[in-house]
């Protein structure tokens, strides 16, 4: 007969032995329905929306994005960002009515270019646009081309999924995205709806204002970091300096009236200059900031060597509230200063800020 002790240790033996089946099974019985919750999670859909680009797969991919949605979302939230934040066209209520018009009556053929692009690169790899230049493709391909390139998109690389938050079928997921270019971090908010089998659609972007804001804001910066040096040559080149401003009749009858600026230039360096390209700012006492001239064009009546005087004037357009203003300033007080961004040589070659970072 077994002792007791014997008895016990086999009875121990026993339930350690169920006890670890039941972890076991316990085990797999989790890692099931974790695997089905985490189907249902909007971080499993963005897995799958990733996948469908990688591989192509067109069906997969619209099952997930919405994109009749999404590009009308898009170009509405594009268009009122970049309209905004344009002071010619607040300066100008005929050109700021003609804009919003044209913009109005662009959207359907821009939203479904939009939506031909994206189905183009996703089935193909490849963005099968019109080539770039000045006549090719129609009006509406060029516009989202141009909402292309002004969204950075092209620039980001996902890093993360930072939170989601979900409510009513609904959920607001923010995507990490870095720049390399820009050294620079984004996040980018996604809302997302719940679809029957309990996956999620990509619907619209929440905060794309905020973030063309923000993307702005750093490629300028970057862009001003690599225009340091060049900036520099060309200030060692020429100087402009006693700027003033007046504002003269632009005909006999005084009709219209002319803007017109003097000042003087000194260039130096060891090659001819025959024309130079810049801006004309005037800076308030109260920090404000106006363009005078936003691209003017100077050839120096010398060899392009040495000092001289130059004007250049500009008829004021009345229907521009920037121009009817500078009727009542006191142009004496502003302080007027020339940013040069062009060199033109009597050999052909320039020298000149980059306008972009590619």
């Amino acid at each position: 007969m077994e002792t007791s002790t014997e008895e016990k240790l086999r009875h121990l033996l026993k339930n350690k032995k169920i006890l670890g089946i039941a972890a076991v099974i316990l085990l797999i019985v989790g890692s099931i329905l974790g695997y089905v919750h985490y189907r249902h999670t909007p971080k499993y859909t963005l897995s799958l929306i990733q996948d469908a680009v990688k591989s192509h797969d067109w069906e997969t991919f619209s099952r997930h994005v919405d994109m009749d949605t999404l590009t009308s979302s898009t170009y509405d939230q594009m268009a009122d960002y970049f309209f905004s934040n344009d002071q010619d066209l607040q300066d100008s209520p005929f050109a700021r009515n003609l804009v919003q018009g044209m913009v109005i009556s662009l959207k359907p053929s821009v939203v479904e270019s939009m939506k031909e692009g994206a189905r183009d690169y996703i089935k193909t790899g490849k963005l099968n646009g019109a080539p770039e230049t000045e006549n090719a493709g129609n009006q509406a391909d060029q516009a989202a081309r141009n909402l292309e390139k002004k969204s950075g998109i092209y620039m980001l690389t996902l890093k993360d999924v930072t939170e989601t938050e979900k409510a009513d079928g609904l959920a607001s997921v923010g995507l990490k995205f870095h720049s390399v270019k820009l050294n620079h971090d984004f996040i980018i908010r996604i809302k997302m709806r719940q679809l029957q089998d309990g996956t999620w659609e990509v619907v619209s972007i929440e905060n794309l204002k905020e973030y063309l804001k923000e993307f702005t804001s750093s490629y300028q910066a970057a862009l001003d970091k690599a225009n340091k040096p060049i900036q520099k040559k060309i200030d060692s080149q020429i100087k402009i300096t006693g700027l003033s401003a007046e504002i003269v009749p632009g005909d006999e009858f005084g009709f219209s009236k002319r803007l017109v600026i003097t000042g003087q230039m000194k260039l130096s360096g060891n090659k001819v200059i025959n024309k130079i390209d810049g801006i004309i700012k005037a800076r308030e006492n109260n920090g404000k900031v106006h363009i005078f001239f936003n691209n003017i064009e100077i050839e120096p009546d010398s060899d392009g060597t040495g000092s001289e005087e130059f004007a250049i004037g500009r008829e004021l357009n009345p229907f521009i509230e920037s121009d009817k203003k500078l009727e009542d300033m006191n142009l004496s007080a502003l302080q007027l200063t020339c940013h040069v961004s062009r060199i033109v040589y009597s050999d052909g070659s320039t020298l000149e800020l980059k306008t972009s970072l590619n």
